[in-house]
């Protein structure tokens, strides 16, 4: 009659079937987490328990050199688009007035917020058409006043300029 075990855990000398390698020494699943602190369940269906740590290790770097080139990137352009970006995101602040009388600021997520999001990624002029008209809309109303009047076109042409287009 066979068993089916294969070997010896090295920490408690229990027949294994299901072998995990820590250190070129044989454990069980339940040994092999007590000695070196990583579940099974984490390293899914690798059994070598170096390979994993130095596969999770070379993934965390891999994040972390995507994470500082996308920081650079977000840096870059707020360089470029910041004063949008800025004037984007308070305008999707709602003002709210608790019963306190104190000013609370709620950042709500809706179309400014996810347009200040691209010009994170992209130059003002890689907005799309419907995108650029609305936020230049927007802004021609707020410094210019009602749409057609010759202050809205002379807002309009001077956020035109901002942006670097004609």
């Amino acid at each position: 009659m066979e068993t089916g075990i294969i070997s010896n855990c090295t920490r408690c000398g229990q027949g294994i079937k299901n072998i995990f390698e820590y250190q070129g020494k044989p454990y069980g699943s339940e040994c092999v987490q007590i000695v070196s602190g990583i579940k099974v369940w984490e390293m899914g269906n690798k059994r070598n328990v170096d390979e994993y740590i130095k596969f999770k290790a070379d993934r965390h770097a891999q994040i972390e050199a995507r994470e500082t080139e996308e920081q650079k990137t977000r840096e870059y352009y707020y360089e470029k688009n910041g004063w949008l970006i800025d004037y984007l995101m308070d305008k999707d602040n709602k003002r709210y007035y608790p019963p306190s009388g104190i000013e609370i600021r709620i950042q709500e997520k809706g179309f400014c917020y996810s347009i200040a999001q691209e010009l994170f990624m992209k130059e003002i002029e890689d907005l799309t058409d419907r995108q650029f008209q609305i936020v230049a809309d927007m802004w021609s109303k707020e410094f210019g006043g009602r749409s057609g009047s010759k202050k809205y076109d002379k807002a309009w042409d001077e956020f035109c300029d901002k942006c670097g287009l004609e």
